[in-house]
């Protein structure tokens, strides 16, 4: 595996997405993919990926995302791009979708698996590093229905971007504000303001102030100059104070901060919805969860009072051991030598045995009767003979030269040896002589 990473270029440019799952870096090769990239960056930055839902899954394939109805008319479309070190070789890689064509819009897919089918005919991109891989495989987690789709769908919901490697991009939005203002003010020449007080509810109070201060004739430097009068004074001080007790005058809301606080309702709206569906989505997991160590517990619990009833079942029940089997043989063997036991005494205990005597007889005669018309037949010792064949068989030592004979220890051969005790007295004596006999021997012959 660590081949294929060193085989994959270099890194330009990274982002963030902020799923339901948890977060997922995504680095990009810009410099593989510019078109591709630069593309892709500029709908992020255009927040065009918030809110979408990871629309579609394949077990161990992909996992498809960036479907946006509403403003995919606006988006361009890039030609595929390829790069001969980036190839479909692993899990984690980012590629474009396209509809079996060459130009790729705005939606993207994640590798689950090896997919060397998709190579040359997906553009890849990027690719999901760090841990935030395994946030990634818990997206194929989800059951999906007949269409591929998630019966429970995770979304993105925001996206950040933590290295952009194209400085020029700047939101299309403001592109087409600044274009549209520039449009109107050459279109459209300075008009003078014309008050409308009919837009707020006061209006009526207002016109009659304006018309008051209309009619008042307006002060020259002259008459700054003048001393003012007591009355005057005092007439210039109660209308001031009217002034300011009258409700304050608010402009109305721009068209432009209207919309704004629009769509920043609607944002909030749909971030309370989407809260409330993962609330409800932990819920329904968390009593999922629940379930299953009850139904786990019940399982232990039964297995365990199952083992237990086994064990008093073995306990009451003891094995048969080695000497119990070897004691039921002794009874039975007993049993059967009773039946044969004599158990009459007197007279008739000695008729039993005169019967079974000469019942013995006459099976002897007829055993010999019936071989005394075949020939001898040998049989060797090892062979097992039957009930019958015993009672028929004669001794016979005509091949006697078979048999091995005995040495007879009176007479010395020349295969004898002679075997004696060392410690036997006569031994230790014998032994001794012949020790004496050899240091004479040698001390007469240093003498000479």
């Amino acid at each position: 595996m660590s081949s294929i990473y060193i085989q994959e270029p270099p890194t330009n440019g990274k982002v963030l997405l902020k799923t339901t799952v948890g977060e997922l870096e995504i680095e990009l090769w810009s410099k593989e993919a510019p078109k591709t990239c630069r593309n892709f960056i500029q709908l992020c930055i255009d927040r065009f990926y918030d809110k979408t839902p990871f629309h579609r899954l394949i077990p161990n394939f992909i996992v498809q995302c960036g479907e946006n109805s509403e403003t995919a008319d606006c988006i361009e479309s890039i030609k595929n791009e390829f790069h001969s070190r980036l190839r479909f070789s692993r899990r984690g890689l980012v590629a474009m979708a396209n509809n079996e064509g060459s130009e790729n819009n705005m939606e993207f897919f994640f590798t689950l698996d090896a997919t060397p089918e998709l190579q040359n005919t997906h553009t890849i991109f990027g690719k999901v590093t760090g841990e935030t891989i395994y946030n990634m495989i818990k997206l194929a987690e989800s059951e999906t229905d007949a269409n591929d789709r998630p019966l429970y769908l995770h979304k993105i919901n925001k996206v950040k971007i933590l290295h952009n490697p194209f400085e020029d991009i700047r939101p299309r939005a403001e592109h087409r504000k600044e274009s549209h203002e520039e449009s109107e003010k050459r279109k459209k020449p300075k008009r003078e303001g014309v008050k409308n007080f009919k837009l707020i509810s006061f209006g009526d109070e207002a016109e009659q102030d304006e018309q008051e201060v209309e009619s008042f004739p307006k002060e020259t430097d002259k008459d700054k100059s003048k001393p003012q009068t007591s009355n005057e004074k005092s007439s210039r001080k109660e209308k001031e104070r009217k002034k300011q007790e009258s409700p304050s005058r608010t402009p109305p809301p721009k068209t432009e901060d209207k919309q704004k606080l629009q769509e920043d309702d609607s944002d909030s709206d749909y971030e309370m919805t989407l809260e409330k569906e993962r609330l409800a989505d932990l819920e329904r997991k968390k009593k999922e969860i629940q379930d299953q160590i009850r139904d786990i517990k019940k399982e232990y619990h039964k297995d365990k009072k199952d083992k237990n009833k086994e064990e008093k079942n073995e306990k009451e029940t003891p094995k048969p051991t080695h000497e119990d089997e070897t004691i039921q043989d002794y009874l039975e063997e007993k049993e059967k030598y009773k039946k044969k036991k004599l158990t009459t005494k007197g007279a008739s205990r000695e008729e039993l045995t005169l019967q079974l005597l000469a019942k013995f007889k006459n099976k002897l005669h007829s055993a010999l009767e019936s071989t005394a018309d075949q020939p001898p037949q040998k049989q060797s010792l090892n062979e097992d003979s039957d009930d019958e064949n015993w009672l028929s068989h004669k001794l016979d030592f005509s091949d006697s030269h078979d048999a091995v004979l005995a040495k007879d220890a009176s007479k010395k051969q020349d295969d004898w040896y002679d075997i004696y005790d060392p410690r036997n007295p006569l031994n230790k004596r014998k032994r001794g002589a012949e020790k004496n006999l050899s240091t004479s021997g040698d001390s007469s012959k240093r003498n000479k």
